[in-house]
């Protein structure tokens, strides 16, 4: 009541955003996000000002985060689209309508074929809607869903293979590396596997061939070094 120099004089105009804007405050604690923003853009609409505006925004933030919360993507963006066509850039709505689209696309992911998640993944770059950090985490997913449906079909050289390629085109994208490295030490657990079939059958011609083979593919690696000496071994025996 003593603060003079802080109050400041208002005209009928402020007094009826005022009571908007506490009608509005009323309206989100009962959680009528969609009633209080109506509200806040007539006090807007009303009076114009840059304390209207944030008003307006503030509201429009709690109303976008409902939809953000609850993964309502689509919603949300329509939310935006609408308030942007109104009233252009508005606070923070420009920064929810990224994380909106970015959340939309990393939950429709699962969902596409290989192909076409990497072509929304590019295009999203591209627009600019993704950092480099979305665009990884995202592409390595996709490259790691891809890579064990690969395996399942044709094996883990191909899926090393798949993967070796990517991790070369990006040499400094760690994770690519990590799931290269993983397919190879799959190929070669999978190979020595069908090794140890064979020659626990005592079939050690078969046996020592598919060491041959794989050491085209990996001559130095130790596994397939051991097991080709063994299967020769046991050939030399007259086995």
């Amino acid at each position: 009541p003593s603060d003079y120099r802080n109050r400041d004089s208002v005209g009928g105009r402020h007094v009826a955003a005022l009571i908007l804007w506490n009608r509005s405050t009323l309206l989100e604690r009962a959680s009528r996000w969609a009633e209080a923003l109506a509200l806040s853009a007539d006090a807007y609409a009303w009076l114009g000002t840059d304390e209207a505006r944030r008003h307006l925004a503030e509201r429009a933030h709690n109303y976008a985060a409902l939809f953000i919360n609850t993964r309502r993507w689509d919603e949300a963006l329509e939310l935006f689209g609408r308030l942007e066509s109104a009233y252009g850039e508005l606070g923070d709505i420009p920064l929810l309508a990224r994380q909106a689209a970015v959340g939309r696309l990393a939950d429709r992911l699962p969902g596409l074929e290989s192909a076409e998640a990497l072509a929304g993944i590019a295009e999203a770059m591209d627009s600019g809607l993704l950092s480099e950090e979305d665009r990884r985490s995202m592409y390595g997913y996709v490259l790691s869903r891809q890579a064990a449906a690969v395996a399942a079909a044709d094996g883990w050289l191909a899926a090393w293979r798949l993967l070796q390629e990517a991790s070369d085109a990006e040499p400094d994208f760690g994770e690519l590396a990590r799931l290269a490295a993983n397919a190879r030490a799959n190929y070669v657990a999978e190979t020595h596997n069908r090794f140890a079939a064979l020659y626990n059958a005592r079939r050690f011609a078969e046996a020592l061939a598919i060491m041959q083979e794989a050491l085209l593919v990996l001559p130095g690696d130790r596994t397939f070094l051991k097991d080709a000496e063994l299967a020769g071994k046991a050939i030399a025996q007259g086995g």
